[in-house]
């Protein structure tokens, strides 16, 4: 599976995320996959890439001195909660790579600045937010299979509270 068509996402996201470069001084690294732009500053990297199995469109934001990274959705979830669902989209065709680039451009654009501008506060909800996500997505990732065959086995319980077998 490959990306809908490679040039114009790059073209796409080079566009859309133009903002990084012309007011944070971002530049544009070289990456040698395809479906994977690089924004680099002295402090961050913004990388915007395509996951061509699901056609996902994400963004990950990575601090250069402690290399703590964060995608869009766990930043919004903790600055943004209200918009963290539209930071999940995909790109199956041309059209909807678009849509969802310039999605996803506009809430970097309406939502990095404090952690761009590397604000105390901002970092340390994202940081505390993202760390309480990923410890509920591990345990529903780790527990998930036996709490389902638990409720199975409850409903298939006998009239004598014994667990019945099928």
């Amino acid at each position: 599976m490959t990306i809908p068509c490679p040039s114009c996402f790059e073209r796409t996201v080079k566009k859309t995320f133009r903002f990084l470069v012309n007011k944070h001084g971002f530049s544009l690294q070289s990456h040698p996959t395809a479906g994977t732009l690089v924004f680099v500053n002295e402090a961050f990297s913004i990388k915007v890439f395509y996951e061509p199995h699901s056609y996902m469109i994400y963004v990950k934001v990575t601090r250069l001195d402690t290399g703590e990274g964060y995608n869009l959705h766990e930043i919004l979830h903790a600055i943004a909660p209200e918009e963290e669902s539209r930071s999940q989209c995909s790109g199956a065709d041309d059209n909807k790579m678009e849509q969802c680039l310039g999605q996803l451009g506009e809430l970097c654009q309406k939502h990095l600045e404090g952690i761009i501008a590397m604000d105390a506060t901002t970092l340390k909800s994202v940081k505390i937010s993202a760390t309480e996500v990923r410890r509920k997505y591990t345990l529903e990732a780790e527990f998930g299979a036996i709490k389902h065959s638990a409720n199975v086995a409850w409903e298939r319980k006998d009239g004598q509270g014994h667990i019945g077998c099928t």
